[in-house]
């Protein structure tokens, strides 16, 4: 597993992605996928939904560019 920048430490790991950033950073940074909730009440990854970069809160919806890391 590669050395996560400090702003992205506290997230688990199988939520991170790396994103193209186009707020603010307008660059390469780790985000946080989505979460919703199923129909039992818990809670499950969205990757349909939008990735939020951890660095300036900028939203990803365009999931094909998302790559795991």
């Amino acid at each position: 597993m590669p050395k996560l920048p400090q702003y992205a430490s506290g997230i688990p790991h199988n939520r991170l992605v790396e994103i193209t950033c186009r707020g603010n950073c307008n660059c390469g940074r780790i985000a946080k996928i989505a979460e919703t909730k199923d129909s039992e009440g818990g809670t499950v990854i969205d990757t349909k939904g939008y990735a939020e970069c951890l660095f300036c809160g900028y939203r990803a919806t365009d999931f094909s560019n998302w790559r795991r890391i």
